[in-house]
């Protein structure tokens, strides 16, 4: 409810970027969230947001690909297969374990889903906690 108020009462693009981050990160339990949106074929990077800050950056277009601070194979999956993603402990279930970034940053917990529109993923939310295993 409180996110569909939010959405509703925002219409310009990176205050609801901003508003949509900020309600996920409180809710879920995150310390590290993006936002990736489809732009031309390419997923890019339109919010971030960290628990350890009160900003949130949107609009950035960043590609996924050039972002060194989420495990880009759980996103690139997430887009393709549409199937949303759960791992419970990253760094020791699932396919992704040899993620080059899941190897060396060792987050707890990922969650990774497909928003869609007319049967097409329009974007991926990635949401991530380092410190908690089973925290999504």
């Amino acid at each position: 409810m409180k996110a569909s108020e939010a959405i509703s009462g925002e219409i310009v693009l990176d205050k609801l970027l901003s508003r949509i981050m900020k309600i996920l990160m409180e809710n879920v339990g995150a310390q590290i969230g993006y936002l990736i949106l489809e732009n031309q074929g390419k997923l890019v990077i339109e919010a971030e947001c960290a628990l350890d800050s009160e900003e949130v950056t949107v609009l950035q277009s960043i590609p996924v690909e050039k972002c060194q601070n989420l495990a880009e194979s759980v996103i690139s999956y997430v887009a393709r297969t549409k199937e949303k993603v759960v791992l419970n402990d990253a760094t020791c279930e699932g396919q992704f374990t040899n993620d080059p970034y899941i190897k060396n940053r060792e987050p707890k917990s990922i969650l990774c889903a497909a928003l869609m529109n007319q049967g097409q993923v329009s974007a991926v939310v990635y949401l991530e906690n380092r410190l908690t295993t089973q925290a999504f």
